[in-house]
């Protein structure tokens, strides 16, 4: 059931950003949060590709790491409610 923290690892790695980014993980009360501020980081496609089966962003981009467009679901296996904020 941890492998969520991979792919949440592994998704803001291949977000898109115009300098080095940082991956902040944490636990605050019931919530655990993966953020990271820099811009742009997701686009609206990238978010709703996030949230559903075989709409990957990355499926022909060989810098990113996943492109199935299966992985992100492992957050809505441990979670109640999943929220994706980002620039766009």
């Amino acid at each position: 059931r941890a492998h969520f923290v991979h792919e949440l690892v592994q998704n803001a790695d291949d977000a898109k950003y115009a300098s080095d980014a940082e991956l902040e993980l944490g636990l605050r009360g019931r919530w655990f949060y993966a953020a990271s501020n820099q811009a742009p980081g997701f686009t609206r496609d990238d978010v709703v590709a996030l949230c559903d089966i075989n709409k990957s962003t990355k499926r022909l981009d060989e810098a990113t790491t996943g492109s199935k467009g299966i992985g992100f679901k492992a957050v809505f296996a441990v979670a109640d409610a999943v929220h994706v904020l980002s620039n766009d």
